[in-house]
């Protein structure tokens, strides 16, 4: 059995990581993509959200099997408290714990960051995804009719919410993750 190391994301892991998620945007709507981005853009796009947010990966005998993140879940104030959550596990590796390992550590950094709910959208047909998600304690708060054409027909998309925080007056004030982990570091 293989000993699972969660850890943040580094330079060396893009390339690895964008193996991960080419076969989801190729061959399933889990993801709305139709074009598997260049790895120039996916690393773009992963260091845009590391910004502000944490971007993991699991390592099982030195090689990347899995991979999550939480980028900001709306742009207007309001809903700075709020994160949407992605979890991809290489398709070899479903069912052996990488996606929870993997969302303890998001949802804990999450947590100190301040966040208060996390959100996560999920193609109406993915039952796997859904049943995890339940699982975790997500809930089921609507579905977006027909919202996503790919594949050569339409998908609902599921809207599920984690409260992984109170709602306190005032809320407590977003750290963005760098700055959480120089604070950790201080400490």
């Amino acid at each position: 059995m293989s000993k699972f190391i969660i850890r943040e994301i580094e330079n060396k892991d893009y390339e690895r990581v964008l193996e991960i998620y080419a076969p989801y945007v190729r061959l399933t709507a889990i993801t709305f993509e139709y074009d598997v981005p260049s790895l120039e853009e996916y690393i773009k796009r992963l260091d845009d959200i590391r910004q502000e947010f944490p971007c993991l990966v699991c390592e099982a005998d030195g090689v990347v099997v899995g991979y999550a993140y939480a980028h900001k879940a709306y742009e207007k104030a309001a809903f700075g408290w709020d994160a949407e959550v992605t979890v991809y596990t290489d398709r070899s590796m479903t069912r052996k714990g990488v996606g929870t390992l993997l969302y303890n550590e998001l949802i804990g950094i999450l947590k100190k960051q301040n966040m208060v709910k996390a959100y996560a959208l999920i193609t109406g047909d993915n039952m796997r995804s859904k049943a995890f998600h339940e699982k975790y304690g997500f809930v089921l708060e609507g579905t977006l009719k027909k919202c996503g054409f790919k594949l050569g027909r339409w998908h609902d998309l599921d809207y599920y919410t984690l409260d992984i925080a109170d709602q306190s007056y005032p809320p407590q004030m977003f750290i963005p993750y760098p700055k959480l982990k120089t604070m950790r570091k201080i400490k």
